[in-house]
């Protein structure tokens, strides 16, 4: 998320936009900037039209090897053979995402 648009919906005077401003504060977390995925794929579920172009392709999570336990593993190029069964997001509607990102933040959604 672009910090312009972090720093607008942390203005806002709902709970949910100073919780989120707090967190982000807090030096532990402090990064070079702020990401949404959680947000991104809420904002997917919410208003599928959020969505501008996707990939499907095979993915699995890994379970033995104990250095990558717990990750995705994404078969992009195809060569696992296997069926489709996941869907990737590959581009977003950025203004209608930023629309519903604010309006949660400003407590005025749904």
């Amino acid at each position: 998320m672009l910090q312009e648009l972090f720093d607008r919906i942390t203005a806002f005077p709902s709970s949910l936009a100073q919780f989120a401003k707090i967190v982000e504060e807090d030096p532990s977390r402090k990064k070079d900037k702020f990401l949404t995925w959680d947000q991104v794929g809420a904002a997917c579920t919410i208003d599928e039209s959020v969505i501008l172009e996707t990939e499907t392709t095979y993915a699995t999570v890994e379970l033995h090897d104990p250095d990558t336990r717990g990750r995705l593993v994404i078969d992009f190029n195809k060569s696992s053979g296997k069926k489709d069964n996941v869907r990737i997001v590959r581009k977003i509607n950025q203004a209608l995402y930023e629309k519903l990102i604010i309006d949660a933040f400003r407590g005025t959604f749904l």
